[in-house]
C-alpha cells in the first residue's frame, strides 16, 4: 500500500437531535481506523481506499473534522460498502446545531470537502417555534444546501463556474442579505408613514370628523402593507428566513381577516376600538422591522434588541383584546344582514351565516390562537433576553480581568 501520499477525501454529514451522520466517499476501504479525539470535539478518520492511478491501486485518505459541540468517544460501528464508509456519532446533548457540525472557530474556514447529505437532511424540528426570521446561522445553512443541491442537479463542475463553490456561496448569501435588508427596511418605512399619516389627521381634526373619514381613508393602505407582509410567509416557506410558518400564517391571516371583518361592517368603522387597534398593529411593526433589518446586517444594538422582545408584551394583550371586542361587537350585524353569508338557492346547495361562523370563532378558535401565539412569543422572548444576559455577564468578567 502507498504509505507516502494521503488524500482527503469527500465527506457528507447530516444531523438531527442526537446523532451526526457521517459518509466517506472512499472504494473499497481497508484498515479504516476512526478515533474521537479532544474530549469529543475532533473526529479523526484514516483508511485505505481503492485508487487506480496509484502503482498498487491503494491510497490513503485522512481528514480531521473539530466539531461544534461533543459526541461519545465511541462511535457507531462504521458501514463499509464498495463506495463509501458510513458511520454514526452520538451527541452527549441531545440538541440540533443550528449552525452546522464545525467548531465554531472553524466555521469561516472553508473546507471544500465537506459537503450536505441531502439523503438524511433534517431542518431544525424547532424551526417552527422560532421567529427570528433574518440573518441566522442555520438559514445561512440551508441556503448553501440549496446551492449545492442546485449544483449538483444541473450538472456543474467546479471549472465551469466563474466562481469557486466558497465564492458563490458568499454572493448569493449576500444577495439575499441585501434582498431581506431592503425589505425590513421598506416596510418599516412603509408602516411608519401610515403611522405619522393617520397620527397628524388624529392631532389635526375633530374627534368626530377624525372617526368619520378615519377608516375609509386609511383601508387601502392597511390593507397594502398586510399584503406586503405576506411576504414574511412568503420567506419562511422558501427558507430564506428562520421564521415560523405556522405563526407567519396565524399572524398575517389573522390580520388581514380583521381587516375584512372592519370593513364589511360599516358600525365599526367609527368607532374608537377600532382606530387603537390599528395603533396597535402600526406600533408592533415599528419595533419589529428595525430589528431584523439590522440583523440582516449581523448587526445587534441591545437597546433595539430589548425594545423588539419587551413592547409586544404591552401591544400583544392590548391587540388581542381588542381584536375579540370587534368579533363580538360585529356578530350581531353579520347575523342580521347577511354580509358575507351564503343564502340559498345557489348552485352548491349549500348556505351558512357568517354571523354564526364568526361567533364559534371568537368563543371556541380565537382564545386557543391568542394563547397559542402569545406563549410562543413569550418562550421567545425568553430566549432571547437570556442570550442578552450572557452576554452581558461576559462583557462584565472581560472588563474585570482588564482592571486586575
Amino acid at each position: 500500500m502507498d504509505m507516502q501520499q494521503n488524500l482527503r477525501p469527500f465527506v457528507y454529514w447530516a444531523q438531527d437531535l442526537e446523532y451526526i451522520y457521517l459518509k466517506v466517499d472512499v472504494k473499497e476501504a481497508k484498515d479504516i481506523d476512526i478515533r474521537i479525539l479532544e474530549d469529543g470535539r475532533l473526529v479523526d478518520f484514516s483508511a485505505f481506499a481503492y485508487s487506480p492511478n496509484t502503482a498498487n491501486n491503494f491510497i490513503k485518505y485522512t481528514f480531521r473534522l473539530p466539531l461544534f459541540d461533543s459526541v461519545n468517544e465511541s462511535p457507531e460501528p462504521a458501514r463499509v460498502g464498495g463506495i463509501r464508509v458510513e458511520f454514526t456519532l452520538a451527541k452527549i446533548k441531545p440538541m440540533f446545531w443550528g449552525n452546522g457540525i464545525l467548531a465554531s472557530d472553524e466555521q469561516k474556514q472553508t473546507y471544500r470537502w465537506l459537503k450536505f447529505d441531502f439523503e438524511k437532511w433534517r431542518d431544525d424540528p424547532n424551526d417552527e417555534q422560532s421567529a427570528d426570521e433574518s440573518g441566522d446561522g442555520s438559514v445561512e445553512l440551508r441556503r448553501n444546501a440549496h446551492i449545492e443541491r442546485l449544483m449538483r442537479e444541473l450538472n456543474l463542475e467546479k471549472d465551469q463556474l466563474m466562481f469557486s463553490e466558497g465564492q458563490l456561496r458568499q454572493h448569493v448569501n449576500m444577495l439575499f442579505s441585501c434582498y431581506l435588508f431592503l425589505y425590513n427596511l421598506a416596510m418599516f418605512f412603509f408602516t411608519f408613514f401610515i403611522l405619522c399619516s393617520i397620527l397628524f389627521d388624529f392631532v389635526s381634526t375633530e374627534k368626530a370628523d377624525f372617526l368619520l373619514d378615519f377608516w375609509p381613508a386609511n383601508f387601502k393602505w392597511l390593507l397594502i402593507s398586510t399584503l406586503f407582509q405576506s411576504l414574511d410567509l412568503f420567506h419562511s416557506l422558501v427558507g430564506l428566513t428562520n421564521a415560523g410558518s405556522i405563526a407567519s400564517l396565524l399572524q398575517i391571516s389573522g390580520r388581514l381577516a380583521m381587516l375584512f371583518i372592519v370593513n364589511g361592517c360599516p358600525p365599526l368603522w367609527h368607532w374608537s376600538p377600532v382606530f387603537s387597534l390599528v395603533l396597535t398593529y402600526l406600533l408592533s411593526e415599528q419595533f419589529r422591522y428595525p430589528f431584523y433589518a439590522l440583523k440582516t446586517l449581523g448587526i445587534s444594538l441591545r437597546f433595539v434588541t430589548w425594545l423588539r422582545y419587551n413592547v409586544w408584551l404591552l401591544l400583544y394583550p392590548l391587540g388581542l383584546f381588542l381584536e375579540a371586542l370587534v368579533l363580538l361587537i360585529s356578530v350581531p350585524f353579520y347575523y342580521s344582514s347577511g354580509v358575507y353569508s351564503l343564502k340559498l338557492p345557489n348552485s352548491l346547495n349549500f348556505s351558512y351565516n357568517f354571523g354564526v361562523l364568526l361567533a364559534l370563532f371568537s368563543f371556541i378558535c380565537f382564545p386557543f390562537i391568542g394563547f397559542t401565539l402569545t406563549k410562543h412569543m413569550f418562550k421567545q422572548r425568553r430566549t432571547k433576553m437570556d442570550e442578552l444576559y450572557r452576554e452581558e455577564a461576559a462583557i462584565k468578567r472581560s472588563r474585570q480581568k482588564k482592571h486586575q
